[in-house]
């Protein structure tokens, strides 16, 4: 997570540098550190008159005051300030006064959007021997955040510690701008060594901190594989920023250790308040509801879901769906999704599928030309295919094709052994109906009567 600095620059730019002012330093209510116990004041150099009254209207040009009080503000000037501050020849005047007038001339620049001229004038006057203390400690920070603008995390850090060094009070948002830095440069422990400052600080004043900080002492436990740590900040930015995402990423940390039962409780949380962005998120939840032994929520879940086109009309969804009915014991419902499934086979899975619902429907012709459509296609389980395939044969008093179709089954397949007693079976029911039939006992009579 790292931070917006052209905002940020934008934001803290006027208060601590502009003008030459001596801008206090704003601090939050909260728990501060105190870098030194036995500060001394700084003499600070006045301008001359002389140079103040020149360089005004070039102040004027940079903060326009409104033309009737109360009114709008004008725009800042900066080319008008630029043309002012060129005519003042600087070579002869002290270093205080050069330094005040090179830090116009980085604001002026800033406004010009010119970064490079920017940190050229700040840079100057951070390295003047006479320039005023507050001034040069102002713009350290702002020449340290020019350099996170631009990336240059290594200048960044200089100046950013250096401004610190000069600090009496140290507040969270400073130690979570230093986090910011080390992490941009992948110094992890150092990186959230001062993020925790930072939200140690708030914390123990009774306040939370800033949500990007979390973020950033999230992404870093992660990579740190403290799975547990980001549980932990989860649930604060769940209570204190509410955002769905939250709730998919503590699935996603439980999912890393294995809690299943959380994981699909974080994921439903998240789902029911409208936060799933992929069709994965939809088809994942379904999984976990029929691992959980629960695969008539599945079903529902992926049924919306394919109202509401969040996932595709795909013969995996659909066939899914068919599966997840057909597990709930809801065939008829599991039927006309597997049908669909089937229609928009490229293989025999869906059909193979199909067959075993028809089977238990007692749909048996039905079934076998599903099953022989699966046999001819293929699929993964070729044993269950001919076992369904067999099956309805036998149902269909096709004793011989019922053998012929079970004797398919591979001997090194799961279904082999169920394959042998159904062939057992079927020899014995064939011999019983033809001892049936020579008894001249008319079978299909009496089974038409029933």
């Amino acid at each position: 997570m790292k931070v917006d600095m052209k905002n940020l620059f934008q934001r803290f730019l006027f208060v601590f540098c502009f003008l030459g002012m001596d801008a206090g330093l704003a601090v939050a209510q909260e728990e501060e550190q105190r870098r030194f116990e036995d500060v001394e004041t700084t003499r600070v150099r006045a301008m001359s008159q002389q140079l103040a009254g020149r360089i005004e209207p070039a102040r004027s040009c940079l903060a326009p005051e409104p033309e009737v009080e109360g009114g709008p503000v004008p725009e800042p000037d900066p080319q008008c300030a630029l043309e002012v501050l060129q005519s003042i020849q600087t070579e002869n005047l002290p270093g205080h006064e050069k330094a005040e007038i090179w830090n116009l001339l980085g604001y002026t620049y800033y406004l010009l959007d010119d970064m490079a001229r920017t940190k050229e004038f700040y840079t100057r006057v951070i390295n003047e021997p006479e320039a005023n203390a507050p001034l040069i400690m102002r713009t350290l920070k702002t020449v340290a955040q020019l350099h996170m603008m631009d990336e240059q995390w290594d200048l960044a850090l200089r100046y950013y510690t250096e401004w610190m060094s000069f600090q009496e009070i140290v507040g969270a948002a400073d130690y979570a701008l230093l986090a910011n830095i080390h992490y941009n440069m992948d110094n992890l422990d150092r990186s959230i060594e001062n993020i925790e400052i930072a939200i140690e600080m708030r914390e123990s004043n009774g306040e939370i901190g800033q949500e990007n900080w979390y973020a950033i002492q999230k992404a870093i436990s992660y990579e740190q594989r403290n799975f547990r740590k980001c549980i932990d900040i989860l649930n604060k930015l769940i209570v204190n920023y509410p955002n769905v995402r939250y709730w998919r990423e503590l699935g996603g940390m439980y999912a890393e250790l294995e809690e299943e039962v959380e994981q699909m409780a974080a994921y439903h949380l998240a789902y029911i308040q409208d936060g799933f962005t992929s069709e994965g998120q939809y088809t994942g939840l379904a999984y976990m509801f029929i691992s959980a032994q629960a695969p008539y929520k599945a079903a529902e879940i992926l049924i919306d879901a394919l109202e509401e086109e969040e996932v595709e009309d795909s013969e995996k969804n659909l066939q899914l769906i068919g599966s997840a009915l057909y597990q709930s014991a809801e065939l008829q419902k599991a039927l006309p999704w597997m049908e669909r499934a089937a229609d928009k086979s490229t293989d025999g899975e869906s059909f193979a599928r199909l067959s075993g619902i028809y089977v238990d429907l007692q749909r048996y012709e039905d079934a076998l030309r599903t099953a022989t459509e699966a046999a001819e296609r293929g699929a993964e389980r070729m044993d269950l295919v001919y076992l369904t395939k067999g099956n309805a044969e036998f149902n269909l008093k096709r004793y011989d094709d019922a053998i012929r179709t079970f004797r398919q089954v591979d001997r090194d397949s799961q279904g082999y052994d169920s394959a042998v007693e159904w062939i057992r079976y079927v020899e014995a029911e064939k011999r019983r109906d033809q001892q049936l039939r020579d008894s001249g006992i008319d079978l299909e009579a009496i089974l038409a009567s029933n």
